[in-house]
């Protein structure tokens, strides 16, 4: 009909397809975004992140690595929000090692995780029944907090 869609809608429909396990379907139109669709039909990190989620629940880790990096490439980086959503998802998933390895390059890369992505994590870890990986990582925030307060009382 000669419309121009936008990503909120192929973000829909690959959701969608995600939701309902048509996952080729949810991949072939993310390639066709990432490929030939417009500047209104880019994937934008929401995008990413569904992707990456549907990834992982399949045990594709070496797509969801190579997902990741694409997202570096196309400088379309999740946000807060989309961020915590990864995540959760990955500690759902069970991919806890790789979730942690995911914050870690984050950190080394200038952008660490801020208090909200990290207690997304510990309330999965806990509502997982993982005690012994939340006591552990309670004891990362604590190293983070002492870090920013540091750095805070140089001013």
């Amino acid at each position: 009909m000669g419309l121009t869609l936008d990503d909120f809608t192929y973000n829909t429909a690959i959701d969608s397809f995600c939701k309902v396990g048509m996952v080729d379907e949810a991949v072939e139109l993310f390639d066709f975004m990432r490929t030939k669709g417009s500047t209104m039909s880019s994937p934008t990190a929401k995008t990413y992140v569904m992707m990456a989620m549907v990834l992982i629940k399949n045990d594709c880790m070496e797509e969801f690595f190579k997902l990741l990096g694409d997202t570096k490439q196309s400088l379309c980086l999740p946000d807060v929000s989309t961020y915590k959503e990864l995540m959760e998802g990955m500690c759902v998933a069970g991919k806890i090692e790789e979730a942690y390895s995911i914050l870690e390059e984050r950190g080394n890369e200038g952008n660490p995780p801020d208090i909200l992505t990290y207690n997304c994590f510990l309330k999965v870890l806990c509502d997982n029944g993982n005690i012994d990986e939340a006591i552990r990582l309670y004891g990362r925030i604590i190293r983070w907090v002492a870090c920013l307060w540091c750095k805070l009382s140089i001013f």
